[in-house]
């Protein structure tokens, strides 16, 4: 049985970032592997200079229904 504090979340991209997590969350997340059917990945390049301070990265997945 889950807790009632427990929230499930489907996430991709730089949400998987543990200094991201930590930054939004507060903590590093727990989870395992899982797939969205129907979708396809893209990388999008962001401008945003937090988000790209926080991932180290200008370059972000997507995903888009195929």
């Amino acid at each position: 049985m889950e807790s009632p504090l427990t929230e499930n979340l489907f996430s991709y991209g730089s949400l998987q970032n543990e200094s991201i997590q930590l930054k939004i969350y507060g903590r590093v997340l727990e989870g395992s592997p899982d797939m969205l059917a129907g979708y396809r990945h893209e990388t999008i390049k962001i401008k945003d200079e937090d988000s790209i301070a926080t991932s180290r990265t200008a370059n972000h997945l997507i995903i888009k229904y195929r």
